[in-house]
């Protein structure tokens, strides 16, 4: 058993290692290869959603889901000048959408019903805010390589925090029906982490303030948890452990962009809102 564990865990620690790696080199080489990027995970974690939501049945729903997920980034490539203007208020409208779903998941115990629901879920919830992102981010007069990258950052430093700290201090759980495992110590630690974090690379990235470091990582860090536990949340209704099979030791697409998802609009909707980057 400790053998499979340890073997478990080096899957994990090369899997990991691996996809950082071509993460960051896509992002960092130029705005094509982050494009690119944006619309692989658009397009994996559009299938791994649809699968799930449509127990595989490829029936005409299927691919009208798969289509509301992919359509938008593909469409702004075509036709970029059509939501010239409007990339913010796609943003904050589908963020608003996904945050009333999750609210109803998260804190009513409502059960959404995916399986009908599924066209109108992926649209908010990838489709129109990767695309609204790839405008903003990557597609706009400069690449703000810079927030994209913060944005991940925040992600992964909270993410490594709330896993060491709730292995030392975890007691109570974060959300009991979705997540137990995951602990409210745990989930503090990860805020801790990532203010720190923050004020670490505002001394070196000084084309941004203390300031905007700190909403890119807290704001990353609450949005992000958020997420995570949405996509735990689905994954539950449906008695799946893991979205995909893609990422050796670490599951799908969506179970490593989850909190990314909610994240990079939060995050976007603070900074264009307090400083209209």
């Amino acid at each position: 058993m400790e053998g499979k564990k340890q073997s478990g865990l080096r899957t994990r620690v090369i899997t990991g290692v691996i996809f950082a790696t071509v993460v960051l080199g896509l992002l960092t080489y130029d705005r094509i290869t982050a494009s690119l990027l944006l619309v692989l995970i658009t397009a994996f974690c559009t299938f791994e959603y649809t699968n799930i939501a449509r127990k595989g049945i490829k029936d005409p729903t299927f691919n009208l889901t798969m289509l509301c997920g992919l359509g938008p980034i593909l469409f702004s490539f075509v036709k970029p000048e059509l939501a010239e203007g409007y990339e913010f208020f796609i943003l904050m409208i589908s963020f608003c959408i996904m945050l009333s779903f999750s609210i109803f998941s998260l804190i009513l115990n409502v059960r959404t019903n995916h399986n009908l629901l599924s066209p109108i879920i992926v649209l908010f919830y990838l489709g129109l805010p990767m695309a609204a992102i790839d405008r903003l981010l990557v597609q706009s007069d400069q690449y703000e390589q810079t927030i994209l990258l913060g944005i991940l950052f925040s992600l992964w430093v909270s993410d490594s925090g709330a896993y060491f700290v709730g292995r030392w201090l975890g007691k109570t759980p974060l959300h009991r029906r979705v997540s137990p495992k995951k602990t409210i110590e745990g989930w503090l630690g990860g805020g801790l982490f990532a203010a720190i974090f923050a004020y670490l690379l505002s001394l070196y990235f000084t084309d941004l303030t203390l300031l905007q470091w700190m909403i890119i990582m807290l704001v990353g860090w609450l949005a992000g948890s958020w997420g995570d536990l949405y996509e735990s949340s689905i994954k539950r209704q449906f008695d799946v452990k893991d979205s995909g099979i893609l990422l050796p030791g670490h599951g799908g697409f969506l179970d490593r962009f989850d909190s990314f998802i909610f994240a990079a609009p939060a995050v976007l909707l603070a900074l264009y809102t307090f400083f209209n980057l």
